[in-house]
């Protein structure tokens, strides 16, 4: 399924605070989660690589980090080139890992599709995962106007995640996709109980928060939505693979704010986006910690059966 026209992109800084807990007692140490083994021998991080190596070619994908976790990235991404690996020098939300990332690789190909993968997210059928990946791909390529968001089928009314409403169908970039792909109405983040059972029963989709567009689209988007943290940027986005660019990286991110890609980019402008419908995929966000412990007993886990004191320790 890898063509040379695709790039991906995995978003590995976080600092997995909410699973901070469950985490120090699995690993013993204050590694994020998506460097720690939750659900089999790779970690999170290795699972997502693996998953994303039959769609997007390693030589074409990007890691962003951030540089406060090395000590738990510098040996499993030891084989990754360093143009390749965006080392933050802190956290400041999703928002400027996204825009260093698309920095990064307009130096290295100013046509590219590219997908952004969050690395602590858990699949139970890859293959239905790579399906409805290499459609977003096709369908970013047919609209080259829009970001193609992928949409879950809720298999129950969460609260806890993100959900996005489909507007109007566009038979054109589904028939490309092999999905049903719609215009993006509007996003809902976790919604209460009710009104979670209401957006199940009128066909909203869980926010999976993969996304495939033209590098210019998404360069567009954030010129339109973020221009401060754009002008902010600024300097960093220009010295990008020259000499310096650490240095640059250190002072620009000492004076930029946390901003968050969905709320302060995506939501703002919801006509630039479309959502394609996927099947189940057994997505599962690990964000909590009872999604992981009831995953770890599905899966089987060694020592799983000393989960529930890890469920008491970790509340």
């Amino acid at each position: 399924m890898q063509t040379t026209f695709n790039w991906g992109v995995i978003l590995a800084g976080g600092d997995g605070s909410r699973l901070q807990p469950l985490t120090q007692l699995l690993s013993g140490d204050s590694r994020p989660k998506q460097f720690c083994r939750l659900l089999a021998r790779q970690t999170l991080l290795g699972a997502t690589r693996s998953r994303l190596c039959q769609i997007v070619a390693p030589e074409h994908t990007l890691y962003v980090v951030n540089d406060q976790h090395r000590l738990f990235y510098k040996d499993e991404l030891g084989d990754v080139r360093q143009q390749n690996l965006i080392e933050q020098p802190a956290n400041r939300g999703t928002a400027p890992a996204v825009l260093y990332a698309l920095a990064r690789l307009r130096r290295m190909d100013p046509e590219a599709v590219v997908g952004f993968f969050p690395a602590d997210h858990h699949f139970d059928n890859v293959s239905a995962f790579h399906r409805v990946v290499a459609g977003a791909y096709w369908a970013a390529r047919e609209d080259p106007t829009r970001v193609v968001m992928v949409g879950s089928v809720p298999t129950y009314p969460e609260p806890d995640y993100g959900w996005i409403t489909r507007g109007t169908w566009q038979p054109r970039t589904s028939v490309a996709a092999n999905f049903p792909v719609y215009a993006v109405e509007s996003f809902i983040e976790k919604p209460k109980q009710p009104l979670a059972m209401s957006l199940m029963a009128t066909g909203a989709l869980w926010n999976t928060f993969i996304m495939v567009g033209r590098l210019r689209t998404f360069f567009s988007m954030f010129a339109a939505a973020a221009p401060r943290l754009c002008l902010g940027l600024g300097p960093l986005v220009s010295s990008v693979g020259l000499a310096g660019e650490s240095l640059t990286a250190a002072a620009v991110y000492s004076e930029t704010p946390s901003v968050d890609l969905s709320r302060d980019v995506l939501m703002v402008q919801p006509e630039r986006l479309s959502v394609m419908e996927a099947p189940s995929m057994g997505w599962t966000d690990l964000g909590r910690v009872d999604r992981v412990l009831a995953l770890r007993a599905t899966a089987q886990m060694p020592h799983a059966g000393a989960d529930a004191d890890l469920r008491l320790a970790a509340s």
